[in-house]
């Protein structure tokens, strides 16, 4: 990497931790081995009209990864990684995402929550008219060591590159609670017909295909 990279590299990580009212936007970066931006500890960020690519093959190369931060907005940007386009991980509220078109990479992503045995909160977070193209999932929460509750999926559209279509995966100990699935339509693009798996979750579905039980 060279000099100029490095120096923004600093100049990033000094702007995104513990800030307050920030306001990014027209970043670009190729081919980072790393999280392209990181926002930690901050308060009222907007990251808004950012361009960060890298390959589908690049390891560990999250586009923005948060973290203990609250009152974050994030709109009309478009993200390509080999990892999530972006991570939500611990004490992480107030998100706001809209307007953003993903791919390739891992989709939206809740991480892997009190996995360690610690505690862990997020909540408020909401992912409105966003684009998965080339993706490996759309919006997703991974499986936690802690309950998931409270959490909407509606209007998703699109087509499933695996069978697979709808996934609701929780830990048999803490389950999933009060989980509403409305208006979605997956297919399926080998044609082979659309499948789906609910396990240990509970909630409301309206209008889903394939239909959901």
């Amino acid at each position: 990497m060279d000099s100029l990279s490095e120096e923004m590299d600093k100049l990033m990580a000094r702007l995104l931790s513990g800030s307050k009212l920030l306001q990014l936007g027209r970043y670009m970066r190729d081919l980072l081995q790393k999280n392209h931006v990181k926002v930690s500890g901050s308060n009222g960020a907007t990251i808004s009209n950012l361009t960060i690519t890298a390959p589908d093959s690049s390891p560990n190369t999250d586009g923005i990864d948060i973290s203990d931060s609250t009152n974050i907005h994030i709109y009309d940007s478009t993200i390509g990684t080999g990892d999530d386009c972006i991570a939500l991980s611990n004490q992480t509220s107030q998100v706001y995402v809209k307007g953003v078109v993903c791919g390739p990479g891992h989709g939206i992503s809740v991480g892997s929550l009190g996995m360690n045995g610690g505690s862990a909160q997020v909540e408020e977070i909401h992912v409105d008219t966003c684009s998965f193209k080339g993706t490996q999932n759309g919006a997703r929460i991974k499986k936690s060591a802690v309950q998931i509750s409270d959490v909407s999926f509606t209007e998703f559209w699109g087509t499933s590159a695996t069978d697979d279509a709808i996934k609701l995966s929780c830990i048999e100990t803490v389950g999933c609670a009060n989980i509403t699935v409305d208006d979605i339509s997956i297919k399926s693009a080998s044609g082979n017909g659309e499948t789906y798996s609910c396990i240990n979750a509970h909630g409301t579905v309206n209008k889903t295909f394939p239909p959901l039980t």
